[in-house]
């Protein structure tokens, strides 16, 4: 799906197959002997698998003693009740163990964050311009060749909305790639905790997800904004009947790349947002769509505890 991005975007999303090859050269956490000990014990007689228990859980007992506690800083002592320990990790209100190797891999996602926020703020600003001049240029055709404008002209008026029209959709599939973007990355953040977590023990993922939750990169509440007021500008702009003809001719010759890959954004979406049986803190909700056939991103909720 990354593929699909425009070419300019490559090198904003999550460094996955980077971390993936610092996460293999971490030996396996203590939980994670452990689980390995107890499995080879269920195949030996009860005699071993005792003292294999019981040289399990001497170990993780020492391995639980080396985690460090996070302070938490009570408001009343004149702090905002962030959660830190002695390596700058900050993880909101969370009280985690966090562990030295787990402070060590959070260090290596930071740098993730802060190229993540830097962008899709960036665009936000960016698409926030450009949605007033769309606007703009909407007003500005219809009062120049509109019926009631100071020069009215059907062919001109035609002409000039055609390109407008032309923008503006193109300027829709941005934003919906912009989300797919976040939501890409939010996915990507996920599965290389849970790996984290499976090699070497612990629940690193559910603590610093809890941190991401409240990033500028995953708060799309002004995203969804545009998003609608974008789409009700389209509504407007394209009559029913006519609608599915000028969306095509829109999308005509070299725009062709744009649609393919707002299609494809929509689809990945839909894909990592279906309903599930098994929905947790940490799933991403589903994506709906309004009767009126335009797409609705619902902004996420994520059950806490």
């Amino acid at each position: 799906m990354i593929e699909e991005a425009p070419p300019e975007w490559q090198d904003k999303f999550l460094s996955y197959k980077q971390l993936k090859k610092r996460l293999k050269l971490l030996s396996p956490g203590v939980e994670q002997r452990e689980a390995e000990a107890e499995e080879k014990a269920e195949v030996k007689d009860d005699g071993e698998a005792e003292g294999e228990a019981e040289s399990g859980a001497k170990e993780a007992s020492e391995g639980r003693r080396k985690r460090r506690r996070i302070e938490t800083q009570g408001v009343g002592e004149g702090t905002s009740g962030s959660s830190t320990n002695g390596y700058g990790i900050d993880l909101g209100n969370f009280n985690y163990n966090l562990t030295v190797e787990e402070a060590d891999f959070i260090q290596l996602l930071n740098p993730e964050l802060e190229k993540f926020n830097l962008f899709f703020m960036e665009k936000e600003e960016e698409y926030i311009i450009r949605q007033k001049e769309v606007q703009e240029r909407i007003a500005r055709v219809k009062d120049t060749y509109g019926p009631s404008g100071a020069c009215p002209s059907k062919a001109n008026y035609k002409h000039d909305m055609i390109n407008v029209r032309k923008d503006i959709v193109n300027f829709h599939g941005e934003m919906v790639l912009l989300e797919n973007y976040s939501v890409l990355n939010y996915t990507g953040l996920v599965k290389i905790l849970k790996k984290y977590d499976k090699r070497r023990g612990g629940c690193l993922r559910l603590a610093f997800i809890q941190k991401v939750l409240e990033e500028p990169f995953f708060r799309m509440e002004l995203l969804y904004k545009l998003v609608k007021e974008c789409e009700e500008s389209i509504e407007h702009l394209f009559a029913k009947e006519e609608e599915e003809e000028e969306l095509e001719a829109v999308y005509a010759g070299e725009d062709q790349g744009m649609y393919r890959s707002t299609l494809a954004a929509l689809r990945s979406m839909r894909e990592m947002r279906k309903g599930s049986s098994t929905y947790t803190a940490l799933s991403l909700p589903p994506l709906h769509d309004n009767p009126s056939g335009s797409t609705v991103f619902t902004p996420p909720i994520f059950p806490q505890g």
